[in-house]
């Protein structure tokens, strides 16, 4: 009786902990996975430690904890779908707001182009297409990540930059370009540089003479004479006075 209890304990240990199995390397996840070979379902996985220098299996919905660590199956979820979501939302919104922003700087430069230089038409168009066609179209024809804000910085100061190139560019082009004022008793025609402080013109070639204009400083001005070292005479504006040269772009 005792040699058939054995025998029946031995057979029911060779039931349950005999299982058949069989293996497969998970590429996603880096490691091998076992399954059981009637029903699929995972029973473990290995990976190697690197760390460690040796394989750590892992058991899976079952209490065979001798190797390894012993975890409770939980479904697998490969990709996080809500926080995919949350993240392009974001960026999404983060694009139109900095795409927003470069827009408005764009019609900002626009604007004042011709707000500084409303009196010279034909010149605020020339700045206005060179800064559209050599600037701003230059930008859209790349392929620019504007959601990230540190590249959007970059694209902005390279507007500014490029602006007061066109500026300094347009103004030497038309500095050597014959004028048709009518009057052609001048040397020749240049710009006042970019001043902090008022340009006056003055009666005589002396500071101590009367003031007898302001002159706006994106005007033309017309060198008619030179008076020493220091002083111009010029035409502003259909205004005939003295100016130091120290104002003027041009000075030969």
């Amino acid at each position: 009786m005792r040699s058939f209890l054995i025998l029946v304990f031995l057979c029911l240990s060779f039931s349950m902990f005999g299982q058949s199995f069989y293996e497969k390397y998970n590429n996603l996840n880096g490691r091998y996975e076992y399954y059981d070979s009637n029903t699929n379902v995972l029973l473990a996985y290995k990976i190697y430690n690197n760390i460690n220098r040796r394989w750590e299996t892992t058991y899976v919905n079952n209490g065979n904890s001798n190797q390894g660590t012993y975890i409770k199956a939980t479904p697998r979820t490969d990709e996080n779908f809500e926080l995919m979501y949350e993240v392009a939302r974001a960026k999404q919104q983060n694009y139109d707001s900095n795409h927003r922003r470069l827009q408005n700087q764009i019609n900002a430069i626009n604007s004042s182009i011709y707000q500084t230089l409303g009196n010279n038409s034909s010149l605020a168009q020339t700045v206005a297409e060179k800064f559209n066609s050599d600037c701003v179209n230059k930008i859209r024809g790349q392929s620019y990540d504007i959601s990230s804000n540190s590249k959007t910085n970059e694209i902005s100061e390279y507007l500014d930059k490029c602006f007061k190139y066109v500026i300094e560019t347009v103004r030497l082009n038309n500095e050597s370009k014959p004028t048709h004022e009518t009057n052609k008793n001048y040397l020749y025609s240049t710009y006042f540089i970019d001043s902090l402080f008022d340009i006056m013109l003055f009666s005589e070639p002396s500071v101590h003479s009367d003031k007898i204009y302001k002159c706006p400083k994106n005007s033309t001005v017309y060198v008619l004479s030179k008076h020493g070292d220091i002083f111009y005479k010029v035409k502003v504006d259909n205004k005939i006075g003295y100016i130091s040269k120290n104002y003027l772009r041009r000075k030969d």
